[in-house]
């Protein structure tokens, strides 16, 4: 571990990041509430898959309904772009009962140290994943409800921003934080809206039985991948080849479905709570509906879940139209030069990721 503060403490890049070639940062942190911080003898470190784990876990105990396979999904993306405060329980009677239930152990982070491998005293988390040499998304920025106001996110985010280096910073915000983001540089550029409600494939058969130019939609294949690749990244203006390599990789509770000619895509996944859908790349409302079907068809999901993108308007008019609710909403907002997304991006992979 490297000192960064009194009692504040990181440690290095991951194997996995350092063979990819990602950056990390051991920049110093500085806590806007030091004396509490110090307190609780605060490390500050790169996240263990167990530990990303943790943190979906997290997420879900605050409503956002992780994917059922999320972790193992996302941490490919970039190793080295999830990050943990942890404080030992004898810093704070709350810290044990806050974080218990995950797994522990050790590994050397190739570097000659001993890197502490358990969630079992985090405490905190967030994520800022590098996609693209211009771009990275902020995500999965918690804090255990019982030592929130100590300043704990403050230096974990410090030091996570840093892994972006001077690259554009995306995330979703929550509108109870969208004051605090934009205190720290952070500018709306407009919203996230997520749509629920059942999706009736029979419903969308009857309604597109014998329209002229129905899209067809087949199951990906592994030689789609590249030229999706390409697809993406012209729809989302950078490329996030690491996440979509995971993220298309086919299992019980994930599928992907394209159309045939390559025009669009969309994955649906299992969740808590029935499925959702996402990204949704297609070059019209009515193929990316087509897709959303297909993709029903699958993996069947009783509520379903589609976090449409800033901008697709038309799409989200499409998704009322077929009887699905918005529910939530969260401000876009980047730090530096927003990318160049077009029309073509209907619905975004995930809130954590972009």
């Amino acid at each position: 571990d490297i000192p960064i503060v009194p009692s504040i403490l990181c440690s290095g890049a991951t194997d996995e990041g350092r063979q990819a070639g990602l950056p990390h940062s051991t920049m110093a942190t500085n806590d806007l509430r030091p004396t509490r911080v110090q307190d609780l003898n605060l490390r500050l470190r790169t996240a263990s898959l167990s530990e990303v784990e943790w943190m979906v876990g997290l997420a879900g105990k605050e409503g956002w309904n992780p994917g059922a396979d999320d972790a193992v999904a996302f941490r490919p993306a970039d190793p080295d772009g999830f990050f943990v405060a942890t404080a030992p329980a004898s810093a704070g009677q709350n810290v044990q009962s806050a974080s218990a239930g995950a797994t522990a152990g050790t590994s050397e982070d190739g570097q000659g140290c001993v890197v502490e491998d358990s969630a079992s005293d985090a405490v905190a988390a967030i994520s800022v994943v590098v996609h693209d040499e211009t771009f990275a998304f902020l995500g999965f920025f918690i804090t255990v409800e019982q030592l929130r106001g100590q300043g704990i996110g403050t230096a974990l985010w410090t030091h996570a921003l840093a892994h972006a280096g001077r690259r554009t910073v995306g995330l979703d915000g929550v509108a109870a934080q969208e004051a605090w983001y934009a205190r720290v540089g952070f500018v709306r550029t407009g919203a996230t809206r997520r749509f629920s409600g059942p999706f009736s494939v029979v419903d969308d058969d009857a309604m597109m039985a014998g329209q002229p130019g129905r899209w067809v939609t087949r199951d990906l294949t592994p030689a789609d991948v590249e030229p999706l690749l390409a697809l993406d990244a012209a729809a989302c203006g950078y490329r996030r080849k690491r996440f979509l390599e995971s993220w298309l990789s086919p299992e019980k509770s994930r599928r992907t479905v394209v159309l045939a000619d390559l025009t669009g895509y969309a994955t649906i996944r299992s969740c808590r709570s029935g499925c959702k859908i996402g990204p949704i790349v297609a070059p019209s409302d009515e193929a990316g509906l087509e897709l959303i079907a297909a993709a029903c068809r699958r993996i069947p999901a009783a509520e379903l879940h589609v976090d449409v993108a800033p901008g697709a308007d038309g799409f989200a008019e499409a998704l009322k139209a077929r009887g699905l609710v918005e529910t939530y909403t969260t401000a876009r907002m980047y730090r530096g030069e927003p990318p160049k997304q077009t029309a073509a991006l209907l619905a975004i992979g995930s809130m954590e990721l972009g």
